[in-house]
């Protein structure tokens, strides 16, 4: 084959790919994020035994709710999301500036977290005289009643463990001024603090492994 029949050929399949990713709503790129996930786990241990071996590692604890958490290991950073070491426990991974990074729904030694703005979450949508149940998905609002939001502030549903101390204390996803909405997102970068809040429900009931 020669040099252009090769760039066809890659141009097709890449647009074949997108297309069936569209038509599947997103399901291939999660299927190959998932065998990334496995293949990477060797890498991650590896990396582990030498982070062991040669870092002096300082641990921060955080006081949240009267209640100790440990500071979170980050493994590896991707567009979509955070793979972090040894989650015990589902729950919402927030960061030292006082915003969500997102949800872990499993537990295991490599979990990969999804950023809540690529995810789909539940929310409580707080405007100044109604309050209305909803979703996030990727990043975009949908209401179950079919109101004018004009402003108005977007927290984890009031539904979801914690939900209703996060709105208290402020942490929000996003905010809507003057119809227009804006994704109050975390700053992430290689100095950044994350810890958990573990989902009191699903830890009773036992949450999905993932080893």
């Amino acid at each position: 084959m020669s040099k252009v029949e090769i760039i066809l050929v890659s141009l097709l399949i890449t647009l074949f790919l997108f297309a069936l990713n569209f038509i599947l709503d997103g399901k291939v790129v999660e299927i190959t994020g998932e065998y990334f996930s496995v293949f990477s786990k060797p890498f991650f241990s590896l990396k582990m035994r030498f982070m062991n071996s040669f870092e002096n590692k300082n641990e921060c604890k955080i006081i949240v709710f009267d209640e100790m958490k440990n500071e979170l290991l980050p493994l590896s950073y991707t567009e979509k999301g955070v793979y972090f070491y040894k989650i015990e426990s589902p729950g919402i991974i927030l960061t030292d500036d006082k915003k969500i990074l997102g949800i872990a729904r499993k537990t295991g030694k490599f979990i990969f977290v999804k950023k809540w703005w690529y995810d789909n979450v539940e929310v409580t949508v707080v405007a100044n005289n109604f309050e209305v149940e909803g979703f996030l998905k990727e990043g975009k609002l949908e209401v179950f009643d079919n109101v004018q939001i004009n402003n108005a502030k977007i927290f984890l549903s009031k539904n979801t463990p914690y939900g209703l101390a996060l709105i208290k204390m402020g942490i929000h996803l996003a905010e809507i001024k003057d119809g227009v909405l804006k994704l109050n997102l975390p700053d992430i970068k290689t100095k950044r603090i994350y810890f958990i809040l573990n989902d009191y429900i699903k830890n009773n009931l036992g949450g999905d492994r993932d080893e």
